[in-house]
């Protein structure tokens, strides 16, 4: 029997996404392919307990809201747009803490992709 509340995590690899972004104008002509590696954790012992998707977090509808609201977006930075993708999963309300991580590739000739990470939690109340 579990007596105190544990968070469980859930990682969604590789997102995927065509968005317009980057420093240039001629990057932001036409959207670019990103992935995003979304990480969160909530307490899921109700859902467990239940083995019922309504006391869980809906990782698709997530994942669907995310992409809905970035992809009619612009940023200029990749930073910009995972802060933007951060602070829609923390908006979830059972989600306590998230990490986002955002791969451009192709940034620029010399590399394979630009990354950058970000994570985040709510405060304790």
């Amino acid at each position: 029997m579990m007596t105190k509340s544990k968070l469980t995590k859930i990682t969604i690899p590789r997102l995927k996404s065509k968005i317009r972004v980057g420093c240039c104008p001629k990057e932001r002509i036409k959207p670019r392919l990103v992935f995003f590696d979304i990480t969160f954790s909530y307490d899921a012992a109700k859902a467990i307990a239940a083995d019922e998707l309504q006391f869980a977090v809906d990782y698709a509808a997530l994942c669907s809201t995310i992409l809905s609201e970035v992809e009619h977006q612009e940023f200029h930075l990749i930073e910009t747009l995972g802060s933007t993708v951060l602070r829609i999963i923390l908006d979830h309300p059972l989600i306590k803490k998230a990490k986002i991580t955002v791969t451009k590739p192709k940034a620029f000739p010399q590399a394979d992709a630009a990354i950058v990470s970000l994570k985040a939690g709510k405060d304790k109340k």
